[in-house]
């Protein structure tokens, strides 16, 4: 995404609420924005789920595909989607944080 266009970019995530607990997000426990110091406009977006099929039916849900929309505005490729799986954590116990979702735009 353009450089100037990242702030812009994160309000309208932040306007969209996406938040841990919210009943309409099932499994969502954290996600982070996070921009590169080396190439300014490289976002990485990750979010960490219960399981990855929480994280499908959202990606799957009317609210993700209308955030999505929302974004291309700012895209200036397609976001790549990687999926991992948590094999360490130091902030949560292995039982509260199992799987996450990654993607870069």
């Amino acid at each position: 995404m353009a450089p100037e266009k990242v702030w812009e970019a994160l309000q309208t995530i932040e306007q969209q609420a996406l938040q841990p607990g919210d009943p309409e997000i099932k499994g969502l426990q954290q996600e982070l924005l996070i921009e590169s110091q080396e190439e300014p406009g490289r976002i990485i977006w990750l979010s960490t789920w219960d399981t990855p099929a929480d994280s499908q039916a959202f990606m799957n849900s009317s609210r993700c595909i209308h955030l999505l929309a929302k974004m291309k505005l700012f895209f200036l490729r397609e976001p790549e989607w990687f999926h991992y799986s948590v094999l360490e954590t130091w902030t949560a116990t292995q039982d509260q944080v199992k799987w996450m979702k990654g993607g870069s735009i």
